[in-house]
C-alpha cells in the first residue's frame, strides 16, 4: 500500500492534499486491487472519498474481489457514500458474486440503501446467480420489510 493509501485509511485529508498536490498517483492500485477510494470507503472516509472524486479518482474501478468503490460502500453500509457515489456517476448495475447491489443491501438489512438503490435505477427485475429475483431472495432471507416495499411498487 502506498502513503495515500494510508493516509485515506486514517482520514488524514492534509497529507493526502500534500501527496496530490506532490503528484501521487490517486488511482494506483495496491496488490489487492483497491485505490485509494476504496480504503476511503471502507475506514468510511467520506470527506476523503469527496476530496479524491473532486481530483478526478476513477470510481468504478473493481478490486481482485470484484467490488467496486459503490459495492464497498453498500457492504459497509455507508448511506451517505453511496449517495455520494451514486451522484458522482458510479455504475449501479455491477454483480459482484453473481448478484446485484439490492441483494447485498438485503443480506445488511440495509433499508436506507436499498432504496437509495431502487431509486437509481437499478435493475430489481436482475437475478442472481442462484436464478432468484430480489423478491424470492427478500423472501428467502425473511426480510419482510423489504417484501412491504417491493409489494407497494408491484414488484
Amino acid at each position: 500500500e502506498t502513503a495515500l493509501m494510508l493516509f485515506a485509511k486514517r482520514g488524514d485529508l492534509e497529507r493526502i492534499k500534500n501527496l496530490v498536490n506532490k503528484k501521487a498517483d490517486i488511482d494506483l492500485k495496491a496488490p489487492s486491487g483497491r485505490t485509494a477510494v476504496h480504503f476511503a470507503i471502507m475506514a468510511g472516509k467520506l470527506e476523503v472519498l469527496k476530496y479524491l472524486c473532486e481530483c478526478k479518482a476513477k470510481i468504478n474501478v473493481k478490486d481482485n474481489k470484484g467490488f467496486e468503490p459503490l459495492g464497498l460502500a453498500i457492504a459497509f453500509g455507508h448511506y451517505l457514500m453511496v449517495d455520494y457515489l451514486i451522484n458522482q456517476g458510479a455504475r449501479v448495475d455491477v454483480m459482484v458474486d453473481g448478484s446485484n447491489y439490492l441483494f447485498i443491501a438485503v443480506d445488511n438489512g440495509d433499508i436506507a440503501i436499498f432504496n437509495r438503490l431502487l431509486a437509481s435505477n437499478l435493475d430489481y427485475r436482475a437475478k442472481n446467480k442462484a436464478g432468484k429475483d430480489i423478491k424470492s431472495y427478500a423472501r428467502e432471507k425473511g426480510r419482510k420489510d423489504f417484501l412491504r416495499i417491493l409489494t407497494t411498487l408491484n414488484l
